[in-house]
């Protein structure tokens, strides 16, 4: 019999070599696409329309999705053609609480709470999920997915939704980077946060 610790380290390579090898394939992919961008002698748009509609200079991005590390990007330009289809301007990230997790009752007032605001839990730690780790975690779990957010509230539970960008200067909260080694679409919020909207049932 293969001791417990074992078998998790065995697994936590293998999920490693999976990410490592997902990584280095859409690494090809993007030097690819890239070199065959550049052998084209006129930019053309999905449309067909061979010339620049308008380009934007874009700052640093002002909100974290999963996936994303915090950091300053560099400033550039990004080709915008409009299509006439309306896109929808905000998106959310969501919470699902079970009524029978501790913060079940918060959550009915749209309230999430680490469950140790000061802790030491790095994202990483938090993210892979051990008892020892979430106990003394600064952060809540949620996840750009409507649907897991579903499955973690069960039939009876509440779904809460933050919606995505900067948070107001007053905030008492702020989005990290999970490693979402589950494959959840997880986003990590440090801090508590207060007056999240609640999605019906």
């Amino acid at each position: 019999m293969i001791p417990r610790e074992v078998g998790q380290r065995r697994c936590m390579r293998s999920i490693l070599s999976l990410v490592v090898a997902l990584l280095a394939a859409l690494a090809v992919g993007l030097i690819v696409t890239t070199a065959a961008a550049s052998a084209a002698s006129v930019a053309e748009t999905r449309v067909g329309a061979s010339s620049v509609a308008v380009g934007v200079l874009v700052g640093p991005p002002e909100h974290v999705s999963a996936g994303q590390w915090l950091r300053n990007e560099p400033v550039r330009v990004v080709v915008v053609v409009a299509t006439g289809v309306a896109a929808n301007s905000e998106s959310f990230v969501y919470r699902g609480v079970s009524r029978s997790h501790p913060g079940y009752d918060d959550a009915l007032r749209g309230t999430a709470l680490p469950r140790n605001i000061s802790g030491s839990t790095t994202a990483e730690a938090h993210n892979l999920g051990s008892a020892q780790a979430l106990a003394d975690s600064p952060f809540t779990s949620w996840t750009r997915d409507p649907a897991i957010a579903r499955r973690f509230a069960g039939d009876d539970g509440a779904i809460l939704r933050l919606p995505t960008g900067k948070p107001p200067v007053s905030s008492t909260w702020k989005f990290e980077w999970s490693p979402d080694v589950w494959f959840e679409q997880e986003v990590l919020v440090r801090g508590p946060v207060y007056g999240a909207g609640r999605l019906p049932r």
